[in-house]
Parts: structure tokens; sequence; C-alpha cells
């Protein structure tokens, strides 16, 4: 992290400004809240510093380049279920991608459906099928879609030809490529006993 820039920055809390004070000369990190690793944090999870000055009163603001804000510090709405809570945390950065395919995997979404009970797709700018799929009624109903089918995700990619487009008009909408789901959703796998 670079401390080369020096800003006011958001509002001092008391702790920081104790510590500085029992601690002249030094720096004093601010972590995301969506953090919860073990140890010192990654960089990029770090908001910036604090710096104290000789007198140990904060000195000014080093904002950190790195950091990747959480879904929470974005403002974004908090998750409606465990495959929301993967997406919001893999496109900010705190969470892997095969976690989202993992949970996306294991749960059940609605598909919206037609006057005539048919399944819609939609296409995507670049002229892609794609197959909209809800994770909540929430997202649905704000997205304006019809009311559809709930279903398990894999029995819906079962022979789906189509990508899904996870919760089309949410705050974080991603296309998932329907073979990367499979994967997760143990096809081609003997079958346990």
């Amino acid at each position: 992290m670079t401390t080369e820039r020096i800003e006011a920055g958001p509002a001092v809390p008391a702790d920081i400004r104790d510590a500085a004070r029992q601690a002249p000369e030094h720096l004093f990190g601010v972590v995301d809240p969506a953090w919860r690793g073990a140890g010192t944090p990654p960089v990029w999870a770090v908001r910036g510093q604090w710096r104290a000055d000789s007198a140990g009163e904060i000195a000014g603001w080093l904002p950190n380049p790195e950091y990747l804000p959480s879904p929470a510090v974005r403002g974004w709405p908090a998750p409606t279920d465990a495959v929301d809570d993967a997406l919001q945390r893999a496109c900010t950065g705190y969470g892997a991608g095969e976690d989202l395919l993992a949970a996306l995997a294991g749960a059940e979404v609605s598909v919206p459906l037609g006057a005539d009970d048919e399944v819609l797709t939609v296409r995507s700018p670049d002229g892609e099928t794609l197959q909209p799929v809800f994770t909540t009624d929430e997202h649905r109903l704000r997205s304006g879609a019809p009311p559809g089918r709930v279903m398990p995700v894999a029995r819906l990619i079962a022979d789906l030809e189509h990508d899904l487009l996870i919760n089309p008009g949410g705050v974080v909408t991603v296309v998932i490529h329907t073979a990367e789901v499979r994967r997760f959703s143990g096809f081609g796998q003997p079958p346990t006993s």
C-alpha cells in the first residue's frame, strides 16, 4: 500500500485517536468490515491508514488504491439468499467463483414462464440466448419478470443449452456458463451409495 497521498479521509473513530496517542508516528489501518480472515488482512481488504504525527494526533488519511470495497461498503442491499450472498462476495473479491457455483448448483431458482407456460429466455446484447433465473421472488419482482416455476438448478440445467442469467435487474447480475454449474452439480459423476 502506498503512503504518498494524504487526505482528510473519513471521520476518525475514537479508538484510532486513542491508539494514535499511545503510538505517535505510526500508521493505523482500517480494514473493511466484511473481511473475516485470520492474521494480517490482505492489502485489498484495507480501506486505508490513518497517520499519527509526533504528538500522537491524527495527521491525515492515506487511501489504499488497491482496496476492494465489500458489498455493504458499496451500499448494496443485504443478500436475500445463499446464492445472492455468494454472488455479491464473488463480484467484489470477498468470495470465490467456486463458492458461487457450488451455492447455485445446490439451489432452487424461479424460471419465468410466458402465457402458454413456456420457459422464457432473453437475448444478450451480442445475441446470445440466456436463461434468466431468480434466486428469490424479491429479485423476480424487482426485475418485472412474470411469475415462473421453481425448480432445483440441477434439474433445470440437465438438458439446458443456454447459459444462466442470474437475478437480472438486480444489484449484481451475472451470466454463468451452464457447463460450469454442471461440474458442481455432480453431472457425469458416478452415483454415491
